[in-house]
Order: C-alpha cells, then sequence, then structure tokens
C-alpha cells in the first residue's frame, strides 16, 4: 500500500509511543473533531462533535490535554521528523530552508528579547534594528 493513501488512524498511531493511554485517546477525539468540525476550529465546537460518537471525557480534559496532559512534545517531533525524512529522502542530503525574522515583542517578562536587524524594512543601502525577538524557522522543502 502506497503510504500517502493510509488511513489517518495508522498513521496517529506511529506517535502513540510520546503519549499516556489516556492522553492518546484525546488526541483521537480531538483529531477525529477536528475533521468533522465545520466553520471555526474551537475546542468547544470538537468537544461536541466528538462527543456524537461516544467521547466520555468532559470539556475540561480536553482543555488539560494541551494545558498540563503527560506527553513528550519532543519525542513527537523526533519521531515526524523521522518518518518524513524516512519516506521522502531515504538517502543523501536534506534540501532545508532556513529564515530568520524579527518579532517586535519587548517588555520586562519577554526572554531573549535583543537589538536585532530586521530583514523586512531594510534596503541595500540602509540597515533598520528592532527590538524583539528573532525566530528562526526552518523547513524541509
Amino acid at each position: 500500500m502506497n503510504d500517502l493513501h493510509l488511513p489517518l488512524s495508522v498513521v496517529l498511531h506511529t506517535f502513540e509511543t510520546c503519549f499516556t493511554q489516556p492522553s492518546f485517546a484525546i488526541l483521537l477525539q480531538v483529531v477525529q473533531g477536528w475533521i468533522l468540525c465545520p466553520g471555526r476550529h474551537t475546542l468547544t465546537r470538537i468537544y461536541a462533535l466528538s462527543k456524537l460518537s461516544g467521547a466520555p471525557q468532559a470539556l475540561d480534559a480536553y482543555y488539560r490535554f494541551f494545558r498540563c496532559a503527560k506527553w513528550s512534545f519532543h519525542d513527537l517531533w523526533r519521531l515526524l521528523t523521522q518518518s518524513v525524512v524516512a519516506r521522502f529522502y531515504p538517502s543523501g542530503p536534506l534540501p532545508l530552508q532556513i529564515d530568520d525574522t524579527a518579532f517586535h515583542k519587548s517588555g520586562r517578562r519577554v526572554d531573549g528579547a535583543a537589538w536585532w536587524r530586521d530583514a523586512v524594512r531594510s534596503t541595500g543601502t540602509k540597515v533598520v534594528h528592532c527590538f524583539g525577538l528573532n525566530l528562526l524557522a526552518m523547513a524541509l522543502q
């Protein structure tokens, strides 16, 4: 079977080791509700749709899942990266796109804020600096 036509539940079960059993059950319900949800994708609407399919958890469980549930964000991204690289680039170099951008955020409680070169407002002859965060985005091409 072609990997691009696998059912979503099979793909999600690849990441089951990153979650506890209750957290993974909520993840499946959230994804199912997200797919079925017309209009705005709020947790309340997602909960209402997953409740129709027999979801036993209360709405608070959905909010707790994102706020403080036991699951490993690091392991999730590691597994996702490994599966994408194995599927699309089994050998050879990885073509990556990297971009850094200045995010205008300041204040006493902003950790890491400093003066950065703003590539959007700078020109070939004039360099513009701004105070904020320097965000780095990397994508597999």
